[in-house]
């Protein structure tokens, strides 16, 4: 808003480019993370190990670099599992969580 009261729209409209950007890739998530976890194996590399954890949600979306919105995204298409804090109900997403959700990222990314 700032940059459209500031009378920068070409600023303005490169933000909402970015914005219908983010939109589009969000919306292929599913797809892609059920595509990247089909290519997941028991000899799969831990790439977590070591991983402190639990990681809330909010964490690991930040390890990411991912909003958490799009973990919500990967667990109602079965791509995570996290366990629930049973006082508060909290996501906690343990190592093997981590590992999946670092996979799925690295194929959906392009890496």
């Amino acid at each position: 808003m700032h940059a459209v009261t500031g009378g920068r729209l070409d600023e303005a409209l490169e933000y909402v480019d970015d914005g219908h950007a983010l939109l589009a890739r969000d919306r292929n998530t599913p797809r892609t993370v059920e595509g990247a976890l089909s290519h997941l194996g028991a000899g799969t590399p831990d790439t977590a190990a070591g991983t402190r954890a639990p990681y809330s949600i909010g964490e690991l979306a930040r390890h990411l670099g991912l909003n958490p919105a799009t973990l919500r995204t990967w667990e109602r298409a079965g791509a995570l599992t996290p366990q629930r804090d049973p006082r508060t109900g909290h996501r906690q997403y343990l190592a093997q969580d981590v590992r999946d959700a670092e996979l799925a990222w690295r194929h959906w990314a392009g890496y």
